[in-house]
């Protein structure tokens, strides 16, 4: 099944991709609507983004730190819309510069800390979209899904070989405030990229996601997830219920809020059998240009294995230093702080965000400390299509776990 579909993009690529590059390469770019096919594909539009990052990772279960330069550089075309229809296409490709002193995952340097960002040259997105259908988007290809805030389904969108998903997506809001989605997908295209072997994994997966408006509180969202994937150890069957919102408390002051639960079993190739939870409750605020959050988020364990999210974008959640990105078989309980300002027009620069992030990680079962982090982030943009952030995690205090340290700095343009 695997051979068959690297053989179907391959030939898309070939086929595809590189006539329709050199199309788009010499095509203006309008606003115009699109009467005939020919249209469609003149009035198109170009988008490219280019990603430079400098990441150290010190680890104490390390000798050496990592250090690593790499840059991503991503380019697409979409055509414009002709009968309900439009196309879209988009490579990338990643390479690590100098200094290059870090695991990739495929360089072979074991003897460093990992950054996840190995050498890929790949078809990140490739998709035929239809919107003739009444209130109704249908999507076919390879592309990004983002579902609710990524805790389960996500494009690991901050490493910089994204993840994305060979996939038939329908999306329906026919019934006013109340939306339907529904995924098919075959295939999961990973963060490791084109020339690893877990850059790619088998799927028969679906996923159903309703969601309802209640104007003036916020999103109530049903879901069920149904995950067969390649690694038979990760595949679950999950269902769960999430509520979102703000409301204002005063003229200057918006209260925010969520709660979410969703239980987790066995499903397809996983021959274990577990019933485990998911939890999470969270409050804030904002005002005069501050955001603030407190949350509790648990992971139940039940000794064997611990509650999984894989397509998730894990890397958004309990801490930047991706300490738990699998689930100790112990469960997880994650009490979290967050504070953010946000100041606009600063001299030349558009905006500048400065945030912190505090974590005190507990196991769900027995009396393991599983440690503490504190992340922070500057970000600004000093123009309109760029942005540039630094970002600093410490992990410590743990009863078995090493601390870990990470820096990143960020530059990125997009058009």
């Amino acid at each position: 099944m695997m051979n068959q579909h690297k053989e179907f993009w391959g030939r898309l690529n070939s086929q595809i991709f590189l006539p329709l590059l050199a199309l788009m390469l010499g095509v203006p770019v309008t606003a115009n609507a699109a009467a005939t096919l020919d249209e469609a594909l003149e009035d198109g539009k170009f988008n490219l983004d280019v990603r430079l990052r400098y990441e150290n990772v010190s680890h104490d279960a390390f000798v050496e730190d990592a250090s690593a330069a790499t840059v991503r550089i991503r380019y697409g075309y979409s055509t414009d819309e002709f009968n309900g229809f439009k196309a879209f296409i988009e490579g990338d490709f990643t390479r690590g510069l100098d200094p290059d002193d870090f695991n990739s995952t495929i360089n072979g340097k074991g003897s460093f800390p990992v950054v996840a960002d190995p050498d890929s040259t790949r078809l990140n997105r490739l998709t035929l979209s239809y919107s003739g259908l009444a209130d109704t988007s249908v999507t076919v290809g390879r592309q990004r899904i983002k579902l609710d805030n990524d805790r389960f389904i996500g494009n690991v969108g901050f490493r910089q070989n994204e993840q994305t998903f060979d996939a038939l997506r329908v999306e329906n809001t026919s019934f006013g405030n109340l939306k339907f989605d529904y995924t098919y997908l075959w295939q999961v295209n990973r963060i490791f990229g084109s020339q690893s072997l877990a850059g790619e994994w088998d799927a028969d997966t679906h996923l159903l996601n309703t969601s309802y408006d209640i104007n003036g509180f916020g999103k109530i969202t049903g879901y069920g997830y149904l995950i067969d994937v390649a690694n038979m150890g990760l595949s679950n069957k999950t269902f769960g219920i999430r509520f979102k919102g703000a409301r204002k408390a005063s003229e200057n002051v918006t209260l925010t809020y969520a709660a979410e639960y969703a239980v987790q079993k066995e499903y397809a190739g996983n021959m274990a059998s577990f019933d485990l939870d998911y939890f999470l409750v969270e409050g804030g605020a904002k005002f005069h240009g501050f955001t603030t959050r407190v949350g509790f988020e648990q992971l139940e364990g039940n000794g064997a294995r611990g509650f999984v999210t894989p397509l998730a974008t894990l890397h958004a959640f309990q801490g930047f230093t991706d300490n738990f990105l699998a689930t100790p078989a112990s469960g997880i309980t994650d009490l979290q702080a967050y504070a953010d300002y946000v100041i606009k027009d600063v001299g030349a620069i558009k905006k500048v965000k400065i945030a912190s992030w505090f974590h005190d990680f507990d196991a769900d079962i027995g009396n393991e400390d599983l440690g503490e982090e504190i992340d922070f982030l500057v970000a600004v943009k000093p123009w309109k299509r760029a942005a540039l952030s630094a970002k600093y995690a410490q992990f410590f205090g743990a009863d078995l776990r090493p601390d870990v340290s990470k820096f990143w700095l960020t530059f990125e343009y997009k058009y």
